[in-house]
């Protein structure tokens, strides 16, 4: 029988988490057009592309293959990454009391410092 394909983060074409690269394997795209697109739609809606590429990376596995240290990576690196759009898009709506506007880049911040927490957590466990 014929072997699934499955869409997967790709750990060979990868800037940041391997998202649109493993979108761009699955379906033989050129990657680099597919970045140029998503940056596109980013400078419509920052907030949009970055939400739409948090989800993406958390819902699509990571491809089995490969070194741990990789994994290891891309959390660090998604978790500051988070973090620091967090305190932009905070300080950016500090003179506003506690809206909706406040709270998303406070949940932005949790959720860098969780991913970032959780990286190394793993990293710890795997060395043993």
């Amino acid at each position: 029988m014929a072997e699934t394909k499955r869409l997967t983060r790709s750990r060979r074409d990868r800037v940041f988490g391997g998202v649109l690269g493993g979108i761009a394997e699955y379906f033989n795209l050129d990657s680099t057009l597919l970045r140029l697109i998503f940056i596109f739609i980013a400078l419509v809606s920052i907030k949009g592309a970055v939400l739409l590429y948090i989800v993406l990376y958390l819902v699509i596995p990571d491809e089995k293959k490969g070194a741990t240290d990789d994994k290891n990576h891309n959390h660090t690196l998604l978790g500051i990454t988070l973090i620091l759009l967090g305190f932009v898009l905070f300080f950016n709506e500090l003179y506003h009391f506690l809206t909706f506007k406040l709270i998303w880049p406070l949940f932005l911040i949790i959720v860098g410092f969780y991913i970032l927490i959780k990286g190394i957590e793993e990293g710890k466990n795997e060395n043993r």
